[in-house]
């Protein structure tokens, strides 16, 4: 099965680059956030993921505000787009995967992963803010991390030891968790390709890690830029100083918008 299918003309290599990989879950966060960054740090859409497990879709390409025009071609369910030294890929679902496929498409990502040779793995996540528990309210951030436990020895990555120095362990301390991959309220299928890349060791033997933003339902926009930073810094995509954001036309027209806003205030105010 070809689990990437390339665009062509595109000069691609996944080998010593980090994949992100975005969850959708609670809010859309990862996949806002990672929208922002396939946008606004020059990343290429070089193929997509010919997987049979996502609602079919098909759509124009995006664009960022003040663009002059609209740029060419289609999009897919699942684009990848990779910097221009190569160095991270980002595979960002638009579309959500079928019920009854969800452990196929587990199944599916991990053999990706596996056949394609990335030095390591980020999935990011969003986690209900309201299942915190007293040690979680009192912390600052709302950013954890979970690394993926080993059954062999892992040699450690720039981006492991990135995610460690940063932030906080995700369900640490005085509630360890009963199994080795821990529950993600409102995560998606965060918890289910975790699940999977545990069960395939020892054959995969790629650090797996996770970056979890405890958030709400609601317009995150902000937020999105917010974990949009904290993923740049955590696979060395960072700038010098204070990063401004600009939002894809699709934010604006359909997605967010005063346009949206106008009719969520109608339908709740009548």
């Amino acid at each position: 099965m070809d689990y990437f299918v390339p665009k062509l003309n595109k000069d691609w290599n996944f080998s010593n680059s980090t994949l992100i990989l975005p969850q959708p879950s609670l809010a859309s966060l990862p996949q806002l956030a990672t929208d922002l960054i396939v946008h606004n740090l020059g990343f290429t859409s070089i193929g997509y993921l010919g997987l049979p497990d996502y609602i079919p879709a098909v759509s124009g390409v995006d664009s960022l505000e003040g663009d002059p025009q609209q740029s060419p071609g289609l999009s897919f369910p699942n684009e990848v787009y990779q910097n221009s030294d190569k160095t991270v890929t980002i595979a960002l679902p638009r579309s959500p995967v079928i019920q009854a496929r969800k452990r196929h498409h587990a199944i599916s990502i991990q053999k990706f992963v596996e056949s394609s040779g990335f030095k390591d793995v980020l999935l990011v996540t969003t986690v209900d803010a309201a299942s915190r528990g007293d040690e979680g309210f009192n912390e600052p951030s709302p950013f954890r991390h979970f690394i993926l436990p080993s059954h062999t020895s892992v040699s450690s990555t720039p981006l492991i030891d990135t995610l460690a120095k940063l932030f906080t362990p995700y369900l640490s301390s005085s509630a360890p968790p009963t199994t080795p991959i821990p529950q993600f309220p409102h995560g998606g299928l965060t918890r289910l390709v975790l699940t999977s890349f545990y069960q395939s060791q020892p054959s995969t033997t790629i650090p797996i890690a996770t970056l979890i933003i405890y958030a709400s339902e609601g317009d995150n926009s902000s937020l999105a830029e917010f974990l949009a930073e904290a993923v740049s810094r955590t696979v060395g995509l960072a700038g010098e100083g204070e990063r401004e954001w600009r939002k894809p036309k699709s934010w604006e027209v359909g997605l967010m918008g005063q346009e949206m806003s106008d009719e969520v205030r109608g339908e709740m105010f009548g």
